[in-house]
């Protein structure tokens, strides 16, 4: 791209000048619309590709792109968050429609000591296999005594668990599963990820997790492009002192960054505007 704006613009339109032509020449172009959308479209294109085109409308289409991207991102109030290895972030995961992330501290760990750690490790696969089972899990934050993120795992970590009777949330009245076999329990959780990761949380957050986060000034671009460069769902949030503040999910991210394609007029179906449904004969 040049970086003479004048020079770039005089050779797009030479461009649309030549376009328009061999569609009239070859093509036998009558249509004045066409013809002219020929001319225009690659200083359209030009204008879009350089940047220098902040909103277009026309055809019922508003490109705020530029406008949404630079907007700060919002922290939704829908995502839920729970503290790993405690009874009400359990509770919240098995009875309150899931966790997007489970925050887990390292002196929780180190709190717990080896001797519990099964125990510790028994809590928080049952809290994240059923997030994982309800589909609203997202990411295992480890963070240290004064909440700041040391590294997070996404979902696709803790997917062993699922497999594991052991932390299913419903197991039914099977007679021939014993939640009591602290020994076998253990033995299962050993072999997971997650139990290493307990090992030595602070180490293996900075090791094996990622580490990258976003700031509550971060714009959409921000989060759009920290998202796809570290191939993940989700990314954590710190505030002005570096401290967790929540999450930004990709879904988020695109879903506000497309809805400037969709008409103002636009809106989900309702109850009001349903089809009807067919009354039974």
């Amino acid at each position: 791209m040049s970086s003479n704006p004048v020079l770039a613009t005089i050779a797009f339109l030479a461009l649309g000048i030549i376009a328009a032509w061999l569609g009239k020449k070859w093509f036998g172009l009558d249509n004045s619309g066409l013809y002219a959308s020929l001319f225009f479209a690659p200083i359209l294109v030009y204008l879009v590709v350089s940047g220098q085109l902040k909103e277009f409308k026309g055809f019922g289409v508003e490109a705020t792109f530029r406008e949404i991207a630079s907007q700060k991102i919002d922290l939704s109030s829908r995502i839920q968050g729970s503290i790993a290895g405690q009874k009400h972030g359990m509770a919240q995961a098995l009875f309150g429609g899931g966790s997007d992330v489970a925050v887990l501290s390292t002196a929780t760990v180190i709190k717990s000591g080896d001797a519990n750690r099964p125990k510790l490790a028994f809590e928080v696969a049952e809290q994240i296999a059923a997030s994982i089972a309800q589909g609203t899990f997202e990411l295992l934050v480890i963070v240290d005594d004064n909440n700041h993120v040391l590294g997070y795992f996404p979902r696709h970590w803790f997917l062993d668990l699922t497999s594991m009777p052991d932390v299913h949330s419903s197991r039914g009245n099977d007679p021939s599963f014993d939640q009591t076999d602290t020994a076998r329990i253990e033995r299962n959780l050993r072999k997971t990820y997650l139990w290493d990761i307990l090992v030595d949380p602070n180490g293996r957050a900075t090791t094996w997790g990622k580490t990258r986060v976003l700031s509550t000034d971060a714009t959409y671009l921000d989060a759009y492009r920290a998202l796809t460069q570290e191939s993940v769902m989700a990314i954590p949030v710190v505030d002005g002192s570096a401290k967790y503040a929540g999450i930004i999910r990709l879904r988020d991210v695109e879903s506000k960054m497309l809805g400037a394609l969709l008409p103002s007029s636009e809106k989900p179906i309702s109850e009001s505007n349903k089809p009807a449904q067919p009354t039974p004969q």
